[in-house]
C-alpha cells in the first residue's frame, strides 16, 4: 500500500501562469483572434460562463464578428482585465460559473465604478430570464440576450448595433 505524504498539496497549479498574458493564451483554445472586415479588432470579454458554454460564444463571435474573445470568471479577473485592455463589450454570465455569484451584482459594480474603464464599458447579460434582462438594462447594461437565442437574427442584430459604437 502506497504511503501518505505529510506535504499539502500547492494552493495553485504549479504550472498556472497570469491568466491574460497573450502568449499564454494563445495556447488555449478559448481564445479566438482575428480582425473584422475594416481591420478593427474586436475584443470581447466573457465572463462567468462554463467551458461549453465559453467555446460556444467564442466560435460564434468569431465567426461572425471576427472577433477575439476572452475569458474571465469573476469580479476580480474582470476588473483586472478590463483595466489591461480595452474591450468592444462585457458579456456576464446571469450566475457565475465558478462561484455562483450573481452577474447581475458584477454589471452594478462595474456601472458604478468610478474608473471609465469600468463604467464605460457596454455589458451585456447573458440570460434566458426576462425578469433578468430587464434588471440589467436598469443597471445599466445594453439589452442582452439569452444562450438559447444566441444565434437568433434578433440576436445577431443587437450585436452588431453595439459593436458598431
Amino acid at each position: 500500500m502506497p504511503q501518505e505524504s505529510n506535504r499539502s498539496l500547492p494552493r495553485a497549479h504549479p504550472y498556472r501562469m497570469k491568466f491574460f498574458d497573450d502568449d499564454l493564451l494563445s495556447f488555449f483554445p478559448e481564445v479566438v483572434s482575428m480582425t473584422n472586415e475594416d481591420g478593427k479588432e474586436l475584443h470581447i470579454l466573457d465572463v462567468g460562463q462554463c467551458s461549453l458554454d465559453h467555446r460556444t460564444i467564442s466560435a460564434f463571435f468569431a465567426d461572425r464578428f471576427k472577433a477575439k474573445v476572452t475569458r474571465a470568471h469573476g469580479q476580480r479577473d474582470t476588473q483586472q482585465a478590463l483595466m489591461d485592455s480595452p474591450f468592444n463589450l462585457v458579456l456576464v454570465n446571469r450566475l457565475l460559473d465558478r462561484d455562483g455569484s450573481s452577474g447581475l451584482e458584477l454589471i452594478r459594480t462595474l456601472k458604478q465604478d468610478p474608473r471609465p474603464e469600468l463604467s464605460s464599458v457596454q455589458v451585456m447579460l447573458v440570460s434566458n430570464h426576462p425578469e433578468a434582462q430587464q434588471a440589467a438594462t436598469e443597471i445599466g447594461a445594453e439589452p442582452g440576450f439569452g444562450k438559447a437565442h444566441l444565434r437568433s437574427e434578433e440576436t445577431l442584430a443587437r450585436l452588431k448595433a453595439v459593436l458598431e459604437r
